[in-house]
């Protein structure tokens, strides 16, 4: 038997890795095939996930709101969500070298779905805290550090070079849709006759749907060994990679400055819609829409706007230029949308998103 033809042993982190044939031909077609069907099941469930995200992005801090009415609580809210990226942000790499990554994605979904179900009793029966927000809030954050870092190492293994391009592409789609969609929605189901309960447990589902979906999926090559060292030497090695890259470097201080200003305006603009602005419920026939939902919505669309345009000025511009132009625009879209009233100061709001 030709050396070619040994299966190749699966790594820690590998699942139903495809066996290679004796006839490369026959196992170049196959992998192409399996390549398609993995494609299927991996946009549909991540166009559902996505959708779930950004309901999760609405109702959460909605519902602090009508719980406290504090902005302090909706600061809150934002870092418990956040906060696990600066936690498990550098680590999640190292775990997930450890493990199955389907799986590890499925487990994530399904702790999330399991969050969402809990709040969703909760709610139903008036049990609800702002506490058990926070730490549905931190929850949800950690699963989705791990399943976002997850994801990235499962296309590859998943799919064939030239339908990663198509992938990648097809979800920055779902996600500017998402962004559009999902706070619109909520803002229906919020204003409806279940309101959060109902919101809560259709984040639930996303996740299943997006979980059940994952099962489908196969690996087409086997992920390459790792040699596994302590734990805290791989992060140590990691930051310090990280460090000694001008690049990276000054990406990740620019990343960081950016967050500290759009974190807060991001958390807080759920309450100064419907403290400042005015934003209630508008009633279109027998649909009852929160005017927040259409608020983030409209804000979402705008900053997809933004987005499609991106490569054609990156074109034209330096980097640093347009990372300092977008900044600019971020401050004065949310300084005018302050002095603003009504649905209409989504305009700046949304240069500013």
């Amino acid at each position: 038997m030709a050396a070619d033809s040994t299966p190749t042993a699966p790594g820690p982190a590998d699942d139903d890795v495809s066996i290679p044939s004796p006839v490369p031909a026959l196992d170049s077609l196959r992998i192409r095939s399996r390549a398609r069907s993995n494609l299927r099941p991996l946009l549909a469930g991540q166009g559902i996930s996505l959708f779930g995200d950004y309901l999760a992005f609405f109702t959460l801090p909605v519902y602090v709101v009508e719980l406290t009415g504090r902005a302090s609580d909706l600061g809150l809210t934002a870092a418990a969500e956040t906060l696990p990226t600066l936690l498990f942000g550098l680590g999640a790499g190292v775990i997930l070298d450890r493990t199955v990554l389907r799986r590890s994605l499925i487990l994530s979904d399904a702790a999330r779905a399991i969050v969402f179900l809990l709040l969703a009793a909760a709610v139903a029966l008036d049990t609800a805290s702002v506490w058990m927000v926070f730490g549905a809030a931190f929850i949800v954050g950690s699963m989705s550090v791990i399943f976002d870092a997850g994801l990235e190492a499962l296309l590859p293994v998943a799919l064939t070079e030239d339908l990663l391009v198509t992938a990648n592409s097809r979800l920055q789609l779902l996600r500017s849709i998402a962004m559009v969609a999902g706070p619109a929605f909520a803002g229906i189901l919020v204003a409806g006759e279940f309101g959060f309960q109902l919101a809560f447990l259709i984040n639930a589902a996303t996740f299943l749907v997006s979980a059940t979906y994952l099962t489908a999926v196969r690996g087409l090559r086997t992920r390459a060994r790792i040699e596994e060292r302590d734990f805290a030497n791989e992060l140590k090695d990691g930051l310090g990679f990280l460090l000694k890259q001008p690049v990276l470097r000054a990406a990740t201080a620019g990343a960081l400055a950016a967050n500290l200003v759009f974190a807060p305006l991001a958390a807080t603009i759920f309450l100064f819609g419907e403290a400042e602005l005015g934003l209630g419920t508008l009633q279109l026939g027998p649909i009852s829409i929160d005017e927040l939902g259409i608020f983030i919505a409209g804000q979402a669309l705008i900053g997809v706007g933004g987005v499609s345009i991106a490569p054609a000025v990156a074109a034209r511009i330096r980097l640093g230029r347009m990372f300092i132009a977008g900044m600019i625009l971020l401050g004065s879209g949310f300084l005018v949308t302050a002095f603003m009233d009504g649905l209409v100061a989504v305009i700046p709001a949304g240069i500013g998103f």
